[in-house]
C-alpha cells in the first residue's frame, strides 16, 4: 500500500513536471511571435521588394522574346535575377516560419555568426524603417556553439527590438546600434549589442531582466527575463550596463562547443 501511494505521488510530479514544461514551451512561443509581430512592416517589405522585382524582370523577359531576334544572353540574366529574388524571398519566409513554430528546445551545433546575420536582414528593414543605422563588428574567429537555434534567434531579435525602442526620442543623427562579436578570455563567444540612446537610470540596471519589470508604457515586462533565461539555458551570462560614451550595451556570453560539438550546457528548461 505503502509503494502504490509513492508511486501516485510520482506520476503526479511527472504530470507536474510535463504541465510546466509545456508551460514554458508556450511562453516562449508567444513571446516570439510578439517579436515577429512587431516586424510584420518588415517582413512585408522583404518579401514585397523581391516579389516586384520578379514580376519586372518576367514583364521584361517577355518583351525580349516577342522580338523577333531576342537577346537570349540578356534573357538569361534576366532569369539568374528572378531566380535570386525568388530565393530572397523564399529565405525570409523560411527564417519566419522558423521562428514563428511551437517546438521542443534542440541542442545542435551552431554557427552564431550565420545567426546573427539571419536576423540582421530581417530586421534592417525596420531599422531603416525608423532612421536607425546599425554598424556590425564580427571577429575572425569561428562562433560556434551548442545550442538550440531558434532561442538564439529569439534572444538576438529581443535585443535588437529593445535597443531600437531605445533610440525613440533620440535623434536620427545619433540613433545607431552597434552590434559586436568577439571571443571573451574565457574562450566563450562573446555577443553585444550596444544603442546609443540614453541609457538606463543606475537604479533600473539590476531589475531590468526581472520579469514583469518594464519602464515601456505597453509592456510586459517579460522579454528580457525570457533572454536571460535562454542564455542561462545554454549555460551562459548576459549583463546590462551602461557605456561610457553614452547608451546601454547588452552582453551575453555562452561557451562555445568542444571538439565534440557538445557543450557542457543546461539540462533545464528556458524558462
Amino acid at each position: 500500500m505503502k509503494r502504490h501511494h509513492i508511486t501516485h505521488i510520482d506520476n503526479e510530479s511527472q504530470v507536474d513536471r510535463s504541465t510546466m514544461a509545456e508551460s514554458r514551451i508556450e511562453l516562449l512561443h508567444t513571446s516570439r511571435l510578439a517579436a515577429v509581430g512587431q516586424l510584420s512592416a518588415s517582413i512585408a517589405h522583404e518579401i514585397n521588394q523581391p516579389l516586384g522585382a520578379i514580376l519586372s524582370n518576367a514583364d521584361a523577359a517577355e518583351l525580349m522574346l516577342a522580338k523577333a531576334d531576342p537577346d537570349l544572353d540578356e534573357v538569361r540574366m534576366i532569369l539568374a535575377d528572378i531566380r535570386k529574388d525568388g530565393l530572397r524571398a523564399s529565405e525570409v519566409v523560411r527564417q519566419v516560419r522558423v521562428l514563428a513554430q511551437k517546438r521542443q528546445p534542440t541542442f545542435i551545433e551552431v554557427d552564431l555568426e550565420d545567426v546573427s546575420k539571419e536576423i540582421l536582414q530581417l530586421v534592417a528593414p525596420i531599422a531603416e524603417s525608423r532612421g536607425v543605422t546599425i554598424s556590425t563588428e564580427f571577429c575572425s574567429e569561428t562562433l560556434r556553439v551548442h545550442g538550440d537555434p531558434v532561442l538564439l534567434r529569439q534572444v538576438l531579435l529581443n535585443l535588437f527590438l529593445n535597443a531600437m525602442d531605445a533610440l525613440v526620442d533620440v535623434p536620427e543623427s545619433q540613433a545607431m546600434i552597434k552590434f559586436s562579436t568577439t571571443l571573451s578570455q574565457l574562450g566563450d563567444v562573446e555577443i553585444s549589442v550596444r544603442d546609443y540612446g540614453n541609457g538606463l537610470p543606475e537604479s533600473q540596471l539590476n531589475n531590468v531582466f526581472d520579469a514583469f519589470y518594464t519602464t515601456k508604457e505597453h509592456g510586459l515586462g517579460l522579454g528580457l527575463a525570457i533572454v536571460r533565461s535562454i542564455i542561462e539555458f545554454h549555460s551562459g551570462h548576459i549583463h546590462a550596463a551602461n557605456h561610457p560614451d553614452g547608451g546601454a550595451v547588452f552582453r551575453f556570453t555562452i561557451p562555445t562547443a568542444d571538439v565534440t560539438g557538445v557543450a557542457n550546457h543546461s539540462t533545464g528548461d528556458p524558462v
